[in-house]
């Protein structure tokens, strides 16, 4: 069986992303959201969620973004002079250098944790923003955590070409290169944890920032058997927002939301699933999971 995951990564971030991604809910594409417990709108993320719990939650662990939610005396290496976490280059550069304690990332991922946990909603899975988790001395706390918490899926499976390339062979960029050989080596060094991993494959769509309505449906008749998670970060469009940063999570909102889109997963065997629907047994390459899967049908509240 061919079993599709949509999750929306950066839920909370703002009210654009947050509007995109509710409107990707409600459209019925969204099964699975990742929300992240230190920006400004979670709270509203959060209120939206309780009223569609078909959909799957997990905490978008942030180390990247905005302020933590420790006391800054406790997270003294991992921000900035205005409390501010470091952008992503320099964060992985600190982590390279050993300048960052292992206890300051652990503290602020439980506190971000239990942050969401206390809203009441039911956590399923953890992944990160900019994928930070997959560098392997943070994947080594992050993985530790998410067995000890119980965590049903952890994003980062096995290194695959499929992730670089969508099934469609573009010329990958640079970032997709640097998350795949930090998940390759995470694999080799931390195999003790691939018990983790639910799902076969993984692609975030943004990625492919001119990824047309044709490619996309021609991914999706040719979606391999397993469990596919495409990551999407959306938006609505804005009058006063950046727009470098939101157009192309608009033009993803716009291509996930076509009806084509739809009519393509039932042409290929296809269902929509959420990370809650998924067997808490790992999924190996290419096996099938025989058992009937109900079709994702999206709260109406």
């Amino acid at each position: 069986m061919k079993k599709l995951i949509i999750n929306a990564d950066d839920f909370g971030m703002s009210k654009e992303v947050n509007e995109g991604t509710k409107k990707g809910i409600e459209e019925g594409i969204i099964t699975s959201v990742s929300l992240m417990a230190n920006m400004p709108y979670f709270e509203d993320a959060v209120r939206f969620l309780k009223k569609h719990p078909r959909v799957s939650v997990g905490l978008h662990f942030n180390l990247t973004e905005g302020k933590c939610l420790i006391l800054p005396k406790h997270a003294k290496n991992l921000i900035r002079e205005d409390d501010s976490f470091y952008h992503w280059p320099q964060l992985i550069s600190r982590v390279a250098k050993k300048t960052i304690k292992p206890s300051e990332i652990e503290q602020e991922l439980k506190k971000q944790y239990l942050t969401l946990k206390k809203t009441g909603l039911p956590i399923t899975h953890i992944d990160s923003h900019h994928h930070i988790h997959l560098y392997p001395s943070i994947f080594k706390i992050v993985s530790a955590f998410a067995d000890k918490e119980k965590i049903q899926s952890l994003r980062g499976n096995y290194f695959n070409t499929w992730n670089l390339t969508l099934g469609v062979w573009k010329k990958p960029i640079v970032t997709q290169v640097i998350v795949n050989s930090a998940l390759l080596l995470s694999n080799m060094r931390h195999a003790e944890h691939k018990h983790l991993y639910e799902i076969n494959r993984f692609y975030d769509i943004n990625w492919g920032k001119d990824l047309s309505s044709t490619e996309l449906l021609s991914i999706l008749e040719k979606l391999p058997q397993g469990t596919t998670e495409f990551i999407c970060h959306l938006a609505v469009e804005s009058t006063t927002g950046n727009k470098k940063f939101l157009t192309p999570r608009y033009k993803t909102l716009r291509l996930l939301t076509e009806p084509d889109v739809k009519k393509h997963l039932t042409a290929n065997g296809i269902t929509l699933v959420a990370h809650s629907e998924v067997s808490s047994t790992r999924l190996a390459f290419n096996n099938i999971d025989s058992r009937p899967q109900k079709a994702f049908q999206p709260s109406r509240e």
